[in-house]
């Protein structure tokens, strides 16, 4: 089942976009502190990620909900950040989205994605996403 969830999808995911896949999320977040899920995921090239802002976007709720929920939670962080949880699936979602990042944005934060970040970390850069 790991196989099948983890590399045949990831396989697959890439040869549709045509790009190589590098991070995975563990639907649900199930499993994340289950050594052999984060084993197989490691051994298939992946990088796990988890998030800290979870936007509950899944549920059925006004796109302002989700903005204020968002900023709400991001607040509450030592740094006033995090990885937030998006499904791109709903239209709610589509809304909510550019509104919290022009939120974000507006307040003078930075917004990257995590190729950005995690290549930066590798890389050694003083700064991971410089404004």
């Amino acid at each position: 089942t790991l196989n099948k969830e983890i590399t045949q999808a990831t396989s697959e995911i890439e040869k549709i976009q045509g790009v190589k896949i590098k991070f995975f999320r563990l639907p649900y977040g199930a499993g994340v502190n289950v050594n052999h899920i984060r084993e197989k995921i490691a051994q298939s090239g992946l990088i796990h990620v988890f998030w800290n802002i979870d936007t509950l976007d899944w549920m059925a709720q006004e796109p302002e909900k989700i903005v204020s929920r968002t900023r709400a939670l991001m607040a509450k962080t030592k740094k006033d950040a995090g990885i937030i949880l998006f499904h791109d699936i709903h239209e709610r979602t589509t809304i909510a989205a550019p509104q919290i990042m022009d939120d974000l944005i507006s307040n003078g934060r930075r917004a990257c994605n995590l190729d950005t970040i995690v290549t930066q970390i590798n890389d050694g850069s003083p700064t991971v996403c410089p404004k």
